[in-house]
C-alpha cells in the first residue's frame, strides 16, 4: 500500500473523477519557512519511512479480502499552517473539498501541536467538514483506482520519539498507544462521487525519520 503522491489542483470535473486524477500525479510542494513557531518547529520538514517501521492494519472489513497489513505512506512533509500549527503537504493523502460544483484538492491533513504530539482536529478548518483524506492504495480488476479514506480522531497522532545524539529525529504516525482504531473506507470513483466499496478499521503506527528541516 504505497500510493503515488498527487499535486495540488482545482477541478470542476465530477467528484467521481477526482480520485482518478490524483492517483497519477507526483507531488510538487514548496519548502517551509523559518523557525520561531514553538513546539511546531520540531515537526517541520520532510520525513521518510523508517525501513524498520511497523505496519498498519486494516481489519473488520465487510469483505474479508480487504483485511491486511502493510505500509501506506513513504514520505510526509510538514509545513507551518495558517489555521492550524502544521499542515501535511506531501500530497500523500489529499483532502477534497467541494465549493458548489468546484472541487478543491488540498495537499493533506492539518495538525495542531501540543508538546511532542501533533493531532488532527475533529473538524478541518479549511473545509468545515470532518477531517479525512484520500490516498490511492490499489486498483480493481477494471483498472479503477481504489482509495483509502482514513478518518482521524483525537486518538490519531504524529508523536515525536526522544531525540538521540547522532541520529535523525524520529516520530510515529498512527493510533496512540491504548487508543481506539479509526474508521477507514475503501472508495472508488462513481458517477456522482466516491463510492464506498468497504468500511474497515485502521490501527498501527509507522515510524518516520526527519530527512530535512525545510
Amino acid at each position: 500500500m504505497n500510493p503515488k503522491r498527487p499535486r495540488r489542483s482545482r477541478s470542476t470535473v465530477p467528484f467521481g473523477l477526482v480520485l482518478l486524477a490524483v492517483s497519477g500525479f507526483g507531488a510538487g510542494c514548496g519548502g517551509s519557512s523559518g523557525g520561531g513557531h514553538g513546539d511546531a518547529d520540531d515537526f517541520v520538514g520532510r520525513w521518510t519511512l523508517d525501513p524498520d517501521s511497523g505496519d498498519y492494519t486494516l481489519a473488520g472489513c465487510t469483505n474479508a479480502n480487504s483485511n491486511g497489513t502493510g505500509s501506506i505512506w513513504t514520505d510526509l512533509t510538514f509545513e507551518y499552517g495558517e489555521l492550524t500549527d502544521l499542515t501535511e503537504t506531501s500530497g500523500a493523502c489529499t483532502t477534497i473539498a467541494q465549493v458548489g460544483t468546484t472541487f478543491l484538492i488540498l495537499p493533506g491533513l492539518p495538525y495542531d501541536v501540543s508538546g511532542d504530539t501533533a493531532t488532527v482536529p475533529a473538524t478541518d478548518p479549511y473545509t468545515g467538514t470532518a477531517s479525512a483524506c484520500v490516498t490511492t492504495v490499489s486498483s480493481d480488476a477494471a483498472g479503477n483506482p481504489i482509495g483509502l479514506r482514513p478518518k482521524p480522531t483525537p486518538d490519531w497522532e504524529f508523536k515525536l520519539s526522544p531525540a538521540a545524539k547522532g541520529e535523525p529525529r524520529r516520530a510515529e504516525l498512527g493510533v496512540k498507544m491504548g487508543g481506539a482504531p479509526i474508521m477507514a473506507d475503501l472508495v472508488t470513483p462513481g458517477q456522482s462521487g466516491l463510492d464506498v466499496v468497504d468500511s474497515c478499521t485502521l490501527t498501527g503506527r509507522a515510524t518516520f525519520f526527519r530527512f530535512t528541516t525545510e
